[in-house]
């Protein structure tokens, strides 16, 4: 843990990315279990003869995409992160 680490422990700026990163990730997982447990349900309990209406077809893939939107971020917090973290 960063907060007991010497090193890090009294730098304030690496604890704000860290505390950042750690809040995304956060945000990150719940919005893709969201997303994931949306599509399931269509996919597992939704007829196949039966048309969606169309704004549950495009709250759907308005999860999918933003969850992807969401990953890219975070790697690319952990890039920068990776430079803003160094000694």
């Amino acid at each position: 843990d960063a907060r007991h680490d010497p090193f890090t422990a009294t730098n304030a700026e690496r604890l704000k990315v860290i505390d950042h990163m750690k809040s995304h990730l956060i945000y990150t997982v719940i919005i893709g279990v969201l997303a994931t447990g949306a599509l399931l349900i269509v996919a597992l309990f939704a007829d196949p003869q039966t048309v969606l209406p169309n704004w549950l077809e495009a709250a759907l893939a308005f999860l999918s995409v933003y969850e992807v939107v969401l990953v890219g971020a975070a790697l690319v917090e952990f890039y920068r992160a990776s430079y803003d973290l160094r000694p």
